[in-house]
């Protein structure tokens, strides 16, 4: 995650929901949830699969059109209750499936 931390800070290039539905879209990635308003405090929460049981949830939080935070967790399929941390292998797996996707996709955000 330390390759991804220099997006902390970055400010939004797209301006509507739409502009970021369609990002999403272009780089086929899921979403567990998506803000209305770019200007607020709100997440985007992007989902990849890991095993049968578990996702990820990649998430990254915005105020007023600037990336705050990015956290990754994983999340049982069946009780989205149970979060857990990742390990250190578990999220060197993560970035090795999609870590260039996600880069790509936060340079263009």
């Amino acid at each position: 995650m330390e390759s991804l931390k220099k997006f902390v800070g970055k400010e939004l290039k797209i301006k509507t929901q739409k502009e970021l539905e369609d990002l999403i879209k272009k780089y086929d990635f899921k979403y567990a949830y998506l803000p209305e308003n770019l200007e607020d405090f709100d997440e985007l929460e992007l989902m990849f699969d890991y095993t049968s049981s578990q996702n990820f949830h990649f998430t990254l939080t915005f105020f007023k059109k600037n990336i705050q935070r990015i956290m990754l967790v994983k999340i049982d399929k069946d009780n989205p209750e149970k979060i857990e941390p990742p390990t250190e292998e578990e999220v060197k797996i993560f970035l090795d499936k999609y870590g260039e996707k996600i880069t790509k996709f936060l340079e263009e955000l």
